[in-house]
């Protein structure tokens, strides 16, 4: 929906999303020493949310070169992750599967626009990213986790500084 008079422009914007992030880590125990060696442990950290979402954007048109805009999302998510533990010298070390049916989450995008010297532009937003689920679920082997996983939350910010031309 464009407002000519007053340039601004509402749309409404349904879709589906998918966000994955993969962490590894290796870091030495020092409580743990046989003779003269430490245990090296060997992480890996996979979560993943997904599910559909529905949102708006908003856009002003302060001139004809600046352009300042704001996009809110709403998802309707499912958790699912993996947290899988190595120790070097310890064998029999389970992964922990995380999940949870009931997660949602709030993204906001906030920036602008500035168009200079026939169709380049330069771009500044910020993207925040919010995500909660409720009633988190350890894998049976690792049933003991359940208490500390009731509530999952996932936050995560950018800033993203974009130069380009428009064909």
């Amino acid at each position: 929906f464009n407002l000519d008079c007053a340039r601004i422009s509402f749309a409404p914007l349904a879709g589906y999303s998918y966000h994955q992030q993969r962490f590894k880590s290796r870091t030495y125990d020092d409580q743990i020493n046989f003779s003269d060696f430490k245990i090296l442990a060997h992480n890996d950290y996979k979560f993943r949310w997904s599910g559909p979402w529905v949102g708006f954007a908003l856009a002003y048109q302060a001139t004809c070169e600046l352009q300042v805009y704001f996009d809110y999302y709403y998802h309707w998510a499912r958790f699912h992750g993996t947290v899988k533990e190595h120790f070097t010298f310890v064998p029999g070390q389970l992964p922990t599967h995380l999940r949870s049916n009931r997660a949602y989450g709030n993204e906001f995008t906030v920036g602008t626009i500035y168009t200079f010297c026939d169709y380049w532009f330069i771009g500044i937003k910020f993207d925040y990213k919010q995500f909660c689920g409720n009633k988190g679920k350890a894998s049976e082997e690792t049933r003991e986790f359940t208490d500390a996983l009731r509530r999952l939350d996932w936050n995560s910010s950018t800033i993203t500084l974009d130069i380009g031309y428009t064909f």
